[in-house]
């Protein structure tokens, strides 16, 4: 188990953590993706290139996403600058997996709904 440090407070925070442990590349699953397609995980574990994001509808989801160990030392100047997850991954210039791509995963909707509330947990549920 690896703990991120408690400050900043930040979604890189944990992926830089994760990083320096790992040994290698690895595949970041927020915990509020539910929906996320197993097939879509290997995809990105398998996948060549250093980071590799999602982007269902053009929004990338960089915590459903590959990083690469030789991305830390960027990472870690844009979380001590602590600066927006989403602008740090377009300054990595990643493979972006469009929803053509992402369509032979199934239903992106469903890939990459994200349970943040209550009534979205309900939701879920009922998809279930």
């Amino acid at each position: 188990m690896v703990f991120e440090d408690e400050e900043p407070t930040h979604p890189l925070a944990g992926i830089v953590a994760a990083l320096r442990h790992a040994g290698g590349a690895l595949v970041v699953l927020g915990c509020d993706f539910p929906f996320a397609p197993p097939e879509l995980l290997r995809a990105l574990a398998g996948a060549p290139e250093p980071l590799v994001v999602p982007a269902p509808g053009g929004n990338p989801q960089p915590l459903m996403a590959r990083w690469s160990p030789g991305l830390l030392p960027r990472l870690e100047e844009a979380l001590d600058r602590e600066e927006p997850l989403r602008r740090t991954v377009a300054a990595l210039s990643p493979r972006i997996l469009d929803d053509t791509e992402l369509a032979r995963f199934g239903d992106p909707a469903r890939a990459f709904f994200n349970v943040n509330t209550p009534a979205d947990l309900g939701t879920a549920q009922a998809l279930l």
